[in-house]
């Protein structure tokens, strides 16, 4: 019996926890192997990104769990969550998979102040018995949305000299975007550079040191091909390319590559979802016929 999925199961305090522990280890050895994948399987490379650029407020970690464990999922939710919401399962115990949620933080002997993180068993609305619509999202909007800010100014003009539609000065802060119809092509190179921007603020001298044009070019590219794909616009993801920067990195600095670009998807993703009056929490899914399914 699924004591995770039964609210009227009895259990062992003891097993409980002792299975809460196992769930752990196996959430934090999903997430090696993820990592060593992420460095030798481009298709596998691929798939994280594809993840993570929907579950764009999710960490690092949890978006390598669900790309291991669950790739196609849209939304995830706690079996009691789904259930407050009187939605009902196509099996009576529904696959679930392990996520990270973090604990309460604590100062160590070193006051240093530490947070653990626990193991969560969440399941995908794909088992339920919820019609879903995915938003279709109005790319003339979209791209309102993506320069609705000042920081950095954004201003048209007729050409640029390096041939390209949209590029960001970095001692000006401006992005300057070549005039066009074509809200595509507008939206994938304005998310292009606003993602360089965005990579370059989050990061001191010393580590721009550290990073060629090309390798930061390539990062904003990846952020753009996430927003691209979370929003519906048709962007090439050069996967090997990819494959060939992150399989000569340290794994540590992978993470870290991975993380800084999460965090500069998530600050252009918030811009949007201000602008789009977006709710964050539902993943972009929209639960109808709720009435339909009540049993």
């Amino acid at each position: 019996m699924n004591n995770e999925t039964n609210e009227n199961a009895t259990y062992d305090v003891e097993k409980y926890k002792m299975k809460k522990k196992e769930d752990l280890t196996k959430a934090y050895e999903l997430i090696d192997k993820g990592m060593e994948q992420l460095q030798k399987d481009s298709d596998f490379l691929e798939t994280y990104v594809n993840v993570q650029s929907h579950f764009y407020n999710y960490s690092v970690r949890n978006a390598i769990l669900i790309s291991m464990q669950m790739p196609n999922a849209t939304q995830l939710r706690e079996y009691k969550k789904w259930k407050e919401l009187n939605v009902n399962f196509d099996e009576k115990y529904p696959k679930s998979i392990i996520i990270l949620e973090p604990g309460q933080p604590y100062k160590n002997k070193d006051n240093v102040l530490i947070t653990p993180f626990n193991a969560k068993k969440v399941i995908d609305i794909s088992n339920t018995d919820i019609q879903i619509n995915f938003t279709q999202y109005d790319k003339k909007m979209l791209l309102q949305a993506l320069v609705s800010k000042d920081n950095p100014k954004i201003e048209a003009v007729d050409s640029l000299d390096n041939g390209k539609m949209a590029s960001w000065d970095k001692d000006k802060n401006t992005i300057y975007v070549v005039r066009t119809e074509d809200y595509d092509v507008a939206i994938k190179s304005i998310s292009k550079e606003l993602a360089k921007a965005n990579y370059y603020e989050k990061m001191d001298e010393s580590e721009l040191a550290l990073k060629s044009d090309e390798h930061i070019d390539k990062m904003s590219d990846c952020i753009s091909y996430m927003i691209c794909k979370k929003y519906g616009v048709d962007k090439e993801f050069p996967k090997e390319e990819f494959m060939k920067i992150f399989s000569s990195m340290e794994q540590s600095k992978v993470y870290e590559e991975l993380n800084l670009m999460k965090n500069s998807l998530n600050d252009i993703n918030k811009q949007i979802n201000k602008y789009l009056s977006i709710d964050t929490k539902e993943h972009d899914i929209v639960i109808q016929g709720r009435e339909n399914h009540e049993r």
